[in-house]
């Protein structure tokens, strides 16, 4: 019996949804072109029609929220009144990212629904917070400081990328048909851990395949990946709670329990932090020169560019990471051409890691 009543409760509120959600896309039809608009919060429902009808470009519609919002780029969604825990503080203003991330760090925990969603990582430093995400860490920093580790990480890596990655590309190249290279890079096969192995001369069939320690002088192809990690960063939300009352540089008052999402994908696409050119890929941006004239990378605060975190959660693996992504992206660059097949439409996918919705199809081109 609970059922039915539970029922006669859900089916009026669902046909008023179906009623709202064209009148709110009506009413933002008459709405002007140029400009975003704020949700509208309808009695009893909320802001959740306008979270419903945009949800199939969610990244792009917290953009344009965020935007609208004013200098602060912050603002709070409330979803339906009889829920009040599906209220979020949506932000990607970088003084507030710095006050949440580093300056007020104990008050802004991952939380107890964020440990529920990734409950496969159970009591990992990952999920973890205060004492027990302390011991942890101390105990990983000092591991991935081992030169042991970096060796066997950079040795695993240039095996990887030439008998997995660069194969692939070569047998695509030979037999010209497309190859999906977001499905590529995911599959199994590219990550055998092997305990050791011969190792690899630097050609194999005229593929010269790059050791990661010889592409950390190489400025431009960091520039590169940084400006792609800025657009698209891998993890487009970050998420945290709140426990005590506390107010934010942008003037915002957050309560404890509330939650706090941080759009990472919105801020690189805020003039206000990136400048006029904020949409565009430039990776030049990324690049100045020392007092010699000689390339140097630009430095950027953490709390503007945030795909390895920052403060004190700052990810322990991200300069052996970005050595790795180096050099496989200077085998794939240095030894073949890569098209988009024709047609082929690239978009986010709606999941907590940023990835293509149809992947990336493309044909492979030896040099």
């Amino acid at each position: 019996m609970p059922f039915a009543f539970l029922l006669r409760d859900l089916v009026p509120l669902a046909l008023l949804f179906l009623l709202l959600i064209p009148l709110y896309r009506h009413y933002m039809s008459r709405s002007s072109k140029t400009s975003p608009m704020l949700p509208t919060y309808w009695p009893v429902v909320g802001m959740l029609p306008s979270i419903l009808a945009n949800f199939r470009d969610v990244h792009g519609y917290v953009t344009a929220l965020l935007a609208a919002s004013g200098p602060g780029h912050s603002y709070e969604v409330r979803g339906p009144a009889v829920t009040p825990s599906l209220r979020f503080f949506c932000t990607c203003d970088p003084a507030n990212v710095r006050h949440i991330f580093v300056s007020n760090f104990h008050n802004y925990p991952k939380g107890e629904d964020f440990a529920s969603v990734f409950d496969t990582m159970g009591g990992s430093f990952f999920n973890a917070n205060g004492e027990s995400w302390r011991r942890q860490r101390a105990r990983v920093q000092q591991l991935m400081a081992s030169p042991r580790l970096v060796a066997c990480m950079s040795s695993s890596c240039q095996y990887k990328v030439e008998k997995g990655l660069v194969s692939a590309l070569s047998r695509a190249a030979s037999t010209r048909v497309s190859l999906d290279l977001q499905e590529l890079f995911m599959r199994r096969e590219l990550a055998p851990i092997v305990a050791s192995h011969k190792e690899s001369s630097e050609t194999t069939s005229g593929i010269t395949i790059f050791k990661p320690e010889e592409t950390k002088p190489l400025v431009y192809l960091q520039a590169a990946l940084f400006e792609s990690m800025r657009l698209y960063p891998p993890g487009p939300i970050e998420r945290k709670a709140v426990l005590n009352n506390d107010m934010l540089p942008s003037g915002h008052e957050v309560r404890a329990g509330d939650t706090v999402l941080i759009s990472l994908f919105a801020m690189a696409r805020m003039e206000r932090v990136w400048g006029q050119d904020c949409a565009d890929y430039r990776p030049e941006r990324w690049v100045s020169e020392n007092p010699a004239g000689a390339a140097m990378l630009r430095h950027v605060p953490v709390h503007m560019f945030m795909p390895f975190n920052a403060g004190p959660r700052s990810c322990l693996g991200k300069d052996v990471s970005v050595a790795q992504m180096k050099s496989v992206v200077a085998a794939v660059v240095w030894n073949f051409d890569l098209e988009v097949v024709g047609g082929h439409a690239v978009e986010p996918k709606q999941s907590v890691v940023l990835q293509m919705k149809s992947g990336l199809l493309v044909t492979a081109t030896k040099r």
